[in-house]
């Protein structure tokens, strides 16, 4: 099987090992037999089979009850292209940057869905499932000047969205 992610993307076997240690800063809860978090961004990139795909470190959860981190928090003193945030229903969001850059995301609840147009066509890069408490998440870096951005969030979901310079 690994000979075939190999054809699709420049992987190493280590790629697909996470460690004790980050799985321990990242644990995944389970509901029977269902997860209720994933790592969601490391799926998407094989299945894409582009390299500019981002990948994610694993969703990082929270107690339940906390406000949201502010764009700084998340940012952890990366330049701040922008920010927005908000509360369930459809939003898009475009605009334009001179380098590459990343996407922080943090909601207190899901169903989330990010969406990224960086010029070839729409692509899924966050499913938050359905579930309480906050919960972070990084892209790695999109190397494109012009993006748009689609979130679709239940209304009962609050997040934001910060866009930094790598």
């Amino acid at each position: 099987v690994f000979n075939d992610y190999a054809e699709l993307s420049d992987v190493e076997r280590n790629d697909f090992i996470i460690s004790a240690t980050e799985r321990s800063l990242s644990p995944l809860r389970c509901d029977g037999e269902k997860f209720e978090t994933r790592d969601i961004g490391g799926y998407l990139q094989l299945q894409e089979g582009e390299a500019a795909t981002p990948t994610t470190s694993a969703p990082v959860q929270q107690q339940s009850g906390e406000s949201l981190p502010s764009a700084e928090t998340l940012a952890q003193q990366k330049p701040i292209i922008a920010s927005v945030a908000g509360e369930g229903s459809s939003v898009s969001q475009q605009f334009e940057t001179a380098a590459g850059f990343s996407l922080l995301v943090a909601s207190d609840g899901g169903p989330l869905e990010i969406e990224v147009n960086t010029g070839e066509g729409p692509r899924m890069i966050y499913n938050r499932p359905p579930g309480d408490g906050i919960s972070t998440y990084e892209s790695d870096v999109f190397l494109a000047s012009q993006v748009s951005i689609a979130i679709d969030a239940a209304s009962s979901v609050s997040w934001k969205l910060v866009i930094v310079a790598p």
